[in-house]
């Protein structure tokens, strides 16, 4: 877990972040290797909430393509079920609630380059194409709407992980949810 400074660009400008430095770094991401991020305000008692409810919309997508509507639902789903795991209680109206729930996915595809010194002399180059995937879970304060918790992760979409997906948003949103409540 990486936690980072506050800022006001929310989950989804965290992900344009993270994903591109992974994109753009030289390493490659393994098949299902999650870093797992949050980003918490450590001011609030989080053993106070009791019930949630999904803020509107309750999925917010940074893809540059439409998300599938099985995959949004089964994420909204694992996020509820996890929640309920953790605790709390889902309620149906966002007046009832005292926090807010908010999922967040998105993809970014970038160009890695690998520099390799030749044998006699020159340099061989090997250009690959990655996609990076992201999932991500916010949690605001019902009555404010003040976001205090948001966690994240990010992996290489990779056919292997397309192929698993449902297997894979569940360990991710595991291990995400996994740092709810922070540790002080």
């Amino acid at each position: 877990m990486k936690g980072l400074p506050r800022t006001d660009s929310g989950i989804a400008g965290w992900f344009a972040v993270a994903m591109m430095s992974i994109a753009m770094s030289a390493c490659a991401v393994s098949e299902v290797d999650p870093q797992v991020f949050t980003d918490y305000d450590p001011g609030t008692r989080y053993d106070g909430y009791r019930t949630f409810a999904w803020q509107d919309p309750p999925l917010v997508s940074s893809s540059p393509r439409p998300i599938a509507p099985e995959v949004t639902q089964f994420a909204l789903t694992e996020t509820a079920t996890l929640m309920t795991r953790k605790g709390l209680k889902q309620v149906e109206s966002a007046a009832d609630a005292d926090l807010l729930v908010s999922v967040v996915v998105g993809s970014r595809s970038g160009l890695v380059v690998n520099n390799y010194p030749g044998r006699w002399g020159g340099n061989y180059a090997d250009l690959r194409e990655t996609t990076t995937a992201g999932l991500g879970v916010e949690l605001f304060i019902a009555d404010t709407a003040q976001r205090i918790w948001t966690g994240w992760a990010t992996t290489g979409l990779t056919a292997e992980v397309y192929a698993n997906r449902q297997e894979v948003i569940k360990e991710i949103l595991t291990m995400v949810l996994a740092e709810y409540p922070p540790e002080r």
